[in-house]
């Protein structure tokens, strides 16, 4: 054995640190595109821009005003919306 430890528990701590530190790292992204943001709402892209020009949902707006995105946490917004009734 070269060394104090072997190559196997060099790998296994390397995971370890690994899994530890990406624990709490989001599994999910916080922001969308228009069609991204449509499948997380599970609706078709034509339903969610339909949302987006009833202002139902708001973009943020990158790149001088060319490009829309959505943020996650204002998608969630839309479904507690949806399911309370509200819209």
């Amino acid at each position: 054995m070269d060394g104090v430890f072997n190559k196997g528990f060099i790998k296994d701590l390397k995971a370890s640190v690994y899994d530890e530190v990406m624990r709490d790292v989001p599994k999910t992204p916080r922001i969308y595109n228009g069609k991204d943001a449509a499948k997380y709402l599970g609706v078709s892209f034509a339903t969610f821009k339909q949302y987006v020009d009833d202002g139902h949902i708001k973009p943020m707006m990158f790149y001088n005003n060319s490009r829309k995105l959505y943020d996650i946490k204002d998608l969630d917004k839309f479904i507690e919306m949806t399911k309370e009734g509200m819209i």
